[in-house]
């Protein structure tokens, strides 16, 4: 056979499932408008039969988009189709109704605390390419449907996805469910993308924000969680279905339970979960809470830069043996499984209530290959030498939390138990108040490497070792010897502390940037002096021409290498704070600031955009001496600012008149950029 009829032979399949696809394809692009279907938005009439029909026409017609215009709808029960997505206009709010016959319950099950579940507003089963999207709001009802019922029995979820594949939830706001605000249950590929929710202070229990059961693909970003319940929760209800191949980043959380759970029911098990990015606040159990007490097995979990400000226990960590069913026909697993492979770094916490870490396997069964790497812990201290006795029990069989073992721990920094293999690298627990307890107990734990934990009793102000600040940069900030004119004005900061408080180490060098900083191996020098704090500044060396070595780009490596002085700095246990370059004191012909460079340098401003940017991404205080700078310069105008050097043109460097100047905007701004530095300061 010719090659060319072979050629197109093999081709035959590929193009009939093409055209195939197409009239679906072409049907899943068409919009309709809900109200054009006979759905009506006064927030009284019901719609359920009327948004079901819309929905089912357009599945059998290959699939649509249904949009919803500004208004109330008020409906029980939908079911979503495959090849169907909801579309919620800005002030389109789809109502939950607040009668229990209005809602049906399309797949049961039994949760962990073993109540009857399932029913739900919105529900698709064994669909494809669904979804509910837009900037409008889904709107449960749950406390007004609570107090149409005694007892207070059935809880529909906000959203449910059962066995279903491409599901997409980006925008929506979710608000006040009956139990589970978003929820995915054996469902393969789905994105869950800058959505809101907002299930906090209803009065309701089990009101979980996202929670992804039993799943696997599933991508959850940018979103903002505030829940009654845990925030973000992985969940494994089927005993042969891990979660598995779920990555979670840039989201906010606040809770009244956990921020970041896997488990509590974990029959089926974990695998390859990372979750990243993410602020927690206000979060009254734990931070980051990983249960695995029904049998299966956790393992491959990497949890990083994640800060926290205000919870109970930050990480809280257990290999039970519960060991419960939560589908019929499933058996229980005969022993307790494996937890095992668990990464987590890059953590900081603070207004931590109870303990930094708890983490407890159960005898013969211990928590295996544990990695805590870059963890910083604020801890409240105040434990007595009583406390340092309790003895905590073993309670193998119980529901997992935190409270479990009770208030009061015999550690206040890290409490491990029945462990086997863990590494604690740039781990710091530090105390605001003494405390009577030991920072660390470890109970039948073996291969625990602690080279480089360290725990901090509480400073007080004015101790006779004063706190040690270091800064870094280049030749605006460094030291200068008696001989030369020029003057940084690092020189002139350890003055405006009070006497012996502070021990300022100056190691910033002319002509350095970012990344000659650390080629020269002067940023390990820093390193080596233990600093509490350390002030960085670069950006003039970094914006020349491309060809220099010294030059970065704003946009990669200059970002890079701020971030690499900030990870580094926290591991020793030091703060970093950022201070942007002083402008350039160039003027046009109105006496405004130009920033003006000879090309083919950079513009400075570009690298004081990106250093502000790194500082919000990675929560360090910055002084922006750039802004504070430049509305000086301009005030006291070209011929005043051309006092502030040695020489004629010189518009980067400074005398010591200058450099006094630029030491004043800066310590103007320390004690807002870390308030716990003010009580050093001499009064102004």
């Amino acid at each position: 056979m010719p090659h060319w009829k072979t050629a197109i032979r093999k081709l035959l399949p590929a193009v009939s499932l093409l055209f195939t696809a197409l009239p679906v394809m072409a049907a899943a692009d068409k919009v309709i408008d809900a109200t054009k279907a006979g759905v009506v938005g006064d927030g009284a009439t019901l719609n359920t039969v009327r948004i079901q029909k819309a929905i089912d026409d357009c599945a059998t017609a290959g699939g649509c988009t249904i949009r919803f215009p500004a208004g109330r709808y008020l409906t029980g029960t939908i079911q979503i189709k495959s090849n169907v997505t909801l579309r919620l206009e800005k002030e389109a709010t789809l109502l939950g109704s607040t009668e229990t016959a209005d809602y049906l319950n399309l797949d049961p099950f039994i949760d962990g605390s073993g109540n009857p579940m399932g029913h739900a507003l919105i529900v698709a089963l064994d669909a494809d390419h669904v979804g509910v999207e837009g900037r409008g709001t889904v709107d449960g009802q749950g406390v007004q449907l609570k107090a149409n019922q005694n007892p207070y029995t059935m809880r529909p979820f906000l959203l449910r996805w059962v066995r279903c594949t491409n599901v997409t939830v980006r925008d929506v706001h979710l608000t006040n469910p009956g139990a589970w605000t978003l929820n995915f249950f054996q469902t393969k590929g789905a994105l869950v993308e800058r959505v809101t929710i907002r299930a906090r202070g209803t009065g309701l229990h089990n009101n979980d924000g996202i929670n992804i059961d039993s799943s696997e693909n599933v991508r959850v970003r940018n979103c903002d969680v505030n829940s009654g319940d845990d925030a973000l929760v992985i969940k494994s209800t089927s005993a042969t279905k891990p979660s598995r191949d779920i990555v979670a980043s840039d989201c906010k959380l606040s809770t009244r339970t956990n921020a970041i759970k896997l488990g509590t029911e974990s029959i089926g098990g974990f695998e390859n979960i990372s979750i990243s990015n993410c602020q927690i606040s206000n979060t009254q159990m734990a931070g980051i809470a990983l249960y695995e007490v029904d049998g299966g097995d956790l393992r491959n979990v990497t949890i990083t830069d994640v800060t926290m400000d205000g919870v109970i226990v930050p990480i809280s960590i257990r290999l039970g043996a519960r060991l419960k069913t939560f589908r019929e026909g499933d058996r229980p697993k005969p022993t307790a499984g494996k937890l095992r492979d668990v990464t987590i770094k890059n953590v900081s916490a603070k207004n931590i209530e109870m303990i930094g870490m708890l983490i407890n396997g159960v005898p013969g069964h211990p928590v295996e290959a544990l990695t805590l790497k870059n963890i910083q812990l604020e801890l409240p201290g105040g434990g007595t030498a009583e406390g340092a006795k309790v003895q905590l029990p073993e309670k193998e069989s119980a529901y997992p939390e935190f409270e479990m073992f009770g208030k009061t721990m015999p550690a206040y920094g890290i409490y491990a138990r029945h462990l086997r293999g863990m590494k604690l690298q740039q781990v710091r627990t530090s105390l605001l108040k003494p405390d009577a307890r030991p920072a660390t107990v470890f109970i039948d734990v073996e291969d625990v490497d602690t080279a480089t934990l360290v725990s901090l009793a509480p400073r007080a102000a004015h101790a006779s070792t004063p706190l040690r600040v270091v800064l870094i940069g280049d030749s605006t900030v460094c030291d200068y010897p008696a001989t030369h004119t020029n003057r940084g004005w690092g020189q002139f900061i350890e003055e405006r502390f009070k006497d012996g408080a502070v021990k300022v180490i100056n190691l910033a060098a002319a002509g350095r940037s970012t990344k000659t900083f650390i080629q020269e191996g002067r940023w390990q020098k820093a390193l080596e002096e233990k600093p509490d704090y350390v002030l960085i500044q670069f950006g003039h060396n970094d914006s020349h021409a491309p060809d220099k070595p010294e030059s970065t780009d704003a946009a990669t490596d200059y970002k890079d290498y701020l971030r690499r002085y900030i990870v580094e700095s926290r591991a020793i246990g030091a703060t970093p704070i950022l201070v942007t370059p002083m402008v350039r004191r160039t003027f046009d012909a109105q006496g405004k600031i130009t920033e003006s460079q000879p090309p083919p340098n950079r513009s400075l401003l570009s690298y004081v955009n990106a250093m502000k940017e790194v500082g919000s991404e990675r929560k360090v205080a910055v002084i922006d001496l750039h802004a504070s700078s430049q509305a000086l310069a301009e005030k006291l105008g070209p011929d005043a600012s051309a006092e502030m050097a040695n020489q004629k043109g010189d518009v980067t460097h400074f005398n010591e008149k200058g450099a006094r100047a630029m030491a004043d905007l800066v310590m103007r701004e320390l004690p807002t950029a870390e308030p716990k530095l003010k009580e050093y300061l001499k009064a102004p």
